[in-house]
């Protein structure tokens, strides 16, 4: 019940996919590889920090929920385990146990029903919004350069750009761009920050 809805199900836990990528990541580290791969693709760092915040949150949810319906109830754990986990997701098994609960009791279970309807990611998701950070250019320790030109680059003056694009190299400075428009060069001098 934990595990096992698909990717674009409205069942509620740990999904199929989810599960996949952490399975996938064990047997990479397992065999020494740098990335993890799946079928000739790359699964990016995120989505495995994703998976593993979901797994996570998931087992930290049951956990609890699990003890505040032990010191609800006087049953025992394998019981409460059993409706907790059939709550969060949202599988309409039980025991009979939340026939015998408390009103309060009732109500945390909805709540975890609720949490795992929309997922652990999407709750607190409203208080994570914030902007998205300036844009930044990777750089090393040398200064990047954005050379402006009055003529385009081609023929001699490309030839020109070149040497010094060359110079600036050779003192261990980047070009990122040559270009002729001043005022694209003044617009993205002005985004580019320094390190």
């Amino acid at each position: 019940m934990f595990i096992g809805g698909g990717s674009a199900s409205t069942a509620g836990g740990i999904k199929v996919t989810t599960i996949a990528v952490i399975m996938l990541a064990i047997m990479a580290e397992a065999r020494g590889d740098q990335f993890v791969v799946a079928f000739n693709r790359t699964i990016p760092d995120t989505v495995l920090r994703i998976a593993i915040s979901v797994t996570m949150m998931s087992a930290g949810i049951v956990i609890a929920g699990s003890g505040v319906i032990l010191m609800l109830t006087d049953q025992p754990l394998s019981r409460v385990l059993f409706e907790v986990i059939s709550a969060y997701a949202t599988c309409g098994l039980s025991n009979g146990l939340s026939a015998e609960l408390s009103p309060a009791g009732s109500l945390h279970r909805s709540a975890l029903m609720f949490i795992g309807r929309i997922g652990t990611i999407t709750l607190p998701l409203p208080c994570a919004l914030r902007p998205p950070p300036p844009l930044q250019v990777p750089r090393r320790k040398a200064h990047h350069w954005l050379i402006h030109t009055m003529r385009p680059c081609s023929d001699r003056s490309g030839l020109v750009c070149a040497s010094t694009a060359a110079q600036l190299h050779a003192q261990n400075q980047e070009v990122l761009a040559v270009e002729k428009d001043p005022e694209l060069v003044q617009k993205w001098s002005g985004l580019l920050t320094t390190w």
